[in-house]
């Protein structure tokens, strides 16, 4: 039963896309777009994806703002009215973000989408434990089975990391496979946005996730000292890869701002909203 409740979720995230795949031949690039995310540059042979990784992390810096002042605003917020609160919080953040300003509504489509389904996810499940959340992302969701295989032993091998130089040295391995085994730009783009957030979430985690725990603590009137910071980067690699395909798709869609650049845009907002969503839902569940 409880892996239908997640198939269901992770279903919801990524039908929209599905039945857009036959119409990537058709892409029309947005004049002057295209350049944000094509032209890009190479670190020992890797195109570096590195903005959108910074991208995630000044979202979850404007996130954790304006938490903070929800919070200081509203002692007695609820957890749904929390969520609705990130939703707007990152709206704003996209509205204004070099990435994402481009197509805002797609942004927000699938951000949404990872915030609220990782909202229902914790809500009916007390373990608070994000893995069957993530394995569900990958093996459900719209990749090809070597995207799979990629991502599956980046979030394994991340599981065992007690550094953030053992981190990066993981996603530099996963991006170099990716190099090899995949020939198609977009799908390795896929898995190198995946690796970029992954690296830069966990670089933004283990600085940050007491400040985040002691924000809830505080408002709960609890004692902090519990949040984990490699947890947080999983979610945030799965959401970025994830919402790389349904942006990619989307933006090939006639009219759309081309696939890369759309990839660029799903990688940004689903990393961002997955990551709000996981550290809000389990920060709350645990506090409150």
């Amino acid at each position: 039963m409880k892996e239908l409740k997640i198939k269901l979720i992770v279903l919801f995230i990524t039908i929209s896309g599905v039945f857009l795949l036959f119409s990537c031949e058709k892409e029309q690039l947005t004049p002057g777009i295209e350049t944000q995310i094509n032209d890009v540059s190479y670190t020992k042979g890797i195109p570096d994806y590195s903005h959108i990784g910074h991208g995630h992390n000044m979202a979850l810096r404007h996130s954790y703002t304006e938490i903070k002042e929800v919070f200081n605003n509203n002692s007695n917020i609820s957890r749904s009215e929390l969520f609705e609160e990130v939703a707007d919080i990152l709206h704003d953040f996209y509205s204004t973000s070099d990435v994402t300003k481009v197509d805002v509504d797609m942004a927000d489509s699938i951000s949404n989408n990872y915030l609220y389904s990782l909202k229902d996810y914790y809500a009916n499940d007390s373990v608070n434990n994000n893995d069957d959340f993530i394995d569900s992302c990958i093996n459900y969701g719209n990749f090809t089975l070597t995207q799979k295989q990629l991502l599956t032993e980046l979030v394994n091998k991340v599981d065992t990391a007690t550094s953030l130089n053992s981190v990066y040295a993981i996603t530099s391995t996963i991006s170099n496979k990716a190099m090899s085994q995949i020939a198609d730009t977009i799908e390795r783009t896929v898995i190198l946005m995946g690796t970029s957030v992954m690296d830069s979430s966990c670089t933004y985690w283990y600085h940050n996730c007491s400040d985040w725990d002691e924000m809830f603590s505080n408002a709960a009137k609890g004692a902090g000292g519990w949040f984990d910071w490699n947890s947080i980067g999983k979610t945030d690699a799965i959401g970025a890869s994830g919402g790389a395909v349904a942006g990619a798709i989307t933006g090939a869609f006639v009219g759309g701002v081309g696939a890369l650049p759309g990839a660029g845009i799903g990688a940004l907002s689903g990393g961002a909203g997955g990551s709000t969503g996981d550290a809000v839902g389990q920060l709350w569940d645990h506090w409150f």
